[in-house]
């Protein structure tokens, strides 16, 4: 395997609600450490047949309506043009989950775990306890084909640290169950929690995850259980300090008492699914309160507002040309105006139809759309994070939100700003949807003939990691760190390959990839357009590169000979450091030719022989650093 010196990895996370996230890290990748093969893996028998989970709470039945249009995402006003090249997002093949054994099979496996463990049960303590809750985590993760023992362990593992007060291995036990199984992950967490919580009440970070999985229950309407789990909440004065967390237990208290205040219409709607008065309390909660449009406008189109029964009948219509789509934002924005109705909801609404209509808007219509959206991206709403509309800071599954950070202020659908690696620490940035140049002018210095300039248009938000992946991450993860510049966990890992990162991907969980190129430049240049996103130039203050070679205008600076800690630089306008310099980053993309011609979401060649990498490195002259520059190196 060929292994590329100084390169760094950019990873994405995808969320299971929501926006398509990224994990930007720059990092280099090592093979992984698998450890051994468990002994329960020499009685694995197949096996079939599963229970079922705890059934979600759904809104009632409604009668048959057209078919609503995509789920409508909030008005992003696309940002000022940033480009990469064409990137592919490469994720690895969704696993396929294992149903979980029956009754006689896990009673035979605890026995068996009981035996082999014998000692480590005698001990009673609660010390004794959570190390034996380690044991069974680290044998479940060696465990490669005997899956019901599998279950077994992490279902043992969740119970006693549960017991014990370990919410760390807890939610680890969970989210492992969750990834090869077919459980109710919420249900467990909402079990764990109920007795972590209590005995734990002034712990943030078992609050934290506790917002995390009332937040994902109301999302899928499962508002019985949350609110169980809900009063298992000490006294929320507990978290006065921590604005973020009181803000989002806020937020969730009025999600629930909303749920509270509309369930009587909603079971109306069970016997008689035709009352307008019960349609329209449904329809108000699930459009302006959830922000669930998709779910809310069949009920507001056989509702009792007429102005909100004819908008929503045009609205499930779904206008395709640019001009009806304009209009129709168009009667979403006055309607904004009217009395007895929430103005942001609606004219979020209207910012929907305003950014799918723009690609096919010219003259006035365009600047008319363009400067709604502007409006809408500096309404006090949209800046004033989670208390912009009920409910907690949404984050991915295998994540948390940063203590101290608000929502992002590009959606206004609650996104967290700011989001760590629950399994590695790794910190994120949520980067909006929008459209950039990618590739550069060809009167850009130091251009290559591959650049070629053309407009990317990006669909999905993602997450981006803040900071390159360190050596002490990557140790947590694989095991061991195969840098050659050692010295301190804050460094930058590296002399890792494409295919190691993979590896690291697939083993720290979490939904993390590889970003595409295309992510990657438009991540780095956040809105700027000149070759680097500190400018026109760039100096050794700014980055970590080889200070003897100068680009444009700029001056030697200084060679520091080495990778120095992450994070050292100024972040760009998203917050990301060092996107320039200190080393590679390697991208998800087969190496190919730009395209000529506008793209929506590239994935790059569809198969090749070499990956992308980006960023330049400490050894490097300025000049392969600038966002639009890319390199392919063989990976296999």
């Amino acid at each position: 395997m060929y292994r590329v010196r100084h390169v760094a990895a950019v990873l994405v996370a995808m969320s299971f609600v929501g926006p398509m996230v990224g994990l930007g890290v720059m990092l280099l990748c090592a093979q992984p450490a698998w450890g051994r093969v468990s002994f329960f893996d020499l009685e694995w028998k197949p096996r079939q047949g599963p229970p079922a989970p705890e059934p979600p709470v759904t809104p009632p039945p409604v009668p048959p309506t057209p078919a609503p249009p995509e789920p409508p995402g909030p008005p992003v006003p696309p940002p000022p043009v940033p480009p990469p090249a064409p990137g592919p997002v490469v994720a690895p093949p969704k696993p396929v989950k294992m149903e979980p054994p029956d009754a006689a099979t896990q009673d035979k496996n605890l026995k068996l775990a009981r035996m082999i463990f014998e000692k480590e049960y005698a001990q009673g303590t609660p010390e004794a306890r959570r190390r034996l809750v380690a044991t069974l985590l680290d044998e479940a993760g060696n465990i490669k084909k005997n899956f019901d023992a599998k279950f077994v362990l992490l279902e043992q593992a969740r119970n006693l640290a549960a017991e014990v007060g370990d919410a760390k291995s807890c939610r680890q036990a969970i989210e492992q169950l969750d990834e090869g199984f077919t459980v109710d992950a919420a249900h467990m967490a909402a079990d764990a929690l109920a007795r972590l919580l209590p005995p734990s009440g002034a712990d943030v970070s078992v609050a934290a995850w506790g917002v995390e999985v009332l937040a994902g229950l109301i999302d899928v309407d499962r508002y019985e259980t949350a609110s169980k789990l809900l009063n298992s909440f000490p006294a929320t004065g507990l978290y006065a300090k921590e604005a973020a967390l009181a803000a989002s237990l806020k937020g969730l208290k009025a999600d629930l008492a909303e749920y509270a205040r509309v369930k009587p219409a909603l079971e109306k709607l069970k016997t008689d699914p035709a009352d307008p008065a019960a349609n329209l309390a449904a329809g108000r909660f699930y459009c302006f309160t959830r922000d669930d449009w998709p779910k809310g406008l069949p009920l507001l189109a056989r509702g009792s507002d007429a102005t909100l029964r004819d908008l929503a009948a045009q609205d499930l219509a779904g206008p395709t040309e640019a001009s009806a789509q304009l209009a129709l934002g168009n009667l979403w924005w006055e309607a904004a105006k009217g009395p007895g109705v929430p103005a942001e909801p609606l004219r979020s609404r209207a910012g929907y139809w305003y950014e799918k209509a723009l690609p096919g808007l010219k003259d006035l219509e365009e600047v008319l759309a363009r400067k709604r959206l502007s409006d809408l991206a500096a309404s006090p709403a949209a800046r004033s994070g989670p208390a912009a509309r009920p409910g907690a800071l949404r984050v991915p599954h295998g994540f948390r939100a940063k203590p101290g950070t608000v929502a992002e202020p590009y959606t206004r659908t609650g996104w967290a700003r700011q989001i760590v690696h629950a399994a590695t620490g790794i910190e994120l940035v949520f980067i909006p949807a929008g459209r950039f140049l990618m590739g550069s002018p060809e009167n850009e210095e130091k251009r290559s003939d591959n650049e070629t300039q053309h407009e990317v248009i990006l669909t999905r938000p993602f997450y981006m990691g803040a900071r390159e992946v360190t050596q002490g991450q990557w140790q947590k993860v694989m095991g061991d760190n195969p840098s050659a510049n050692k010295g301190s966990d804050t460094l930058p890992v590296e002399h890792v390959s494409w295919d190691d990162c993979q590896a690291f991907c697939q083993k720290a969980g979490g939904g993390l990839r590889l970003p595409t190129e295309a992510e990657w430049e438009y991540a780095c240049r956040a809105g700027i357009q000149t070759p680097f996103n500190t400018g026109q130039t760039i100096s050794t203050d700014q980055a970590n590169y080889d200070g003897n070679y100068i680009y444009g205008s700029g001056a030697k600076g200084v060679f520091r000979r080495a990778t120095v800690p992450v994070g050292g630089s100024r972040p760009n306008a998203w917050g990301l450091h060092d996107m320039h310099g200190n080393v590679w980053e390697w991208c998800a993309d087969w190496s190919g030719a730009y395209p000529g011609a506008s793209v929506t979401d590239p994935t790059g060649a569809p198969s090749g022989t070499t990956r992308v990498m980006r960023g330049g490195a400490w050894d490097r002259a300025p000049y392969y650093y600038p966002s639009s520059f890319d390199v392919v190196s063989l990976c296999e």
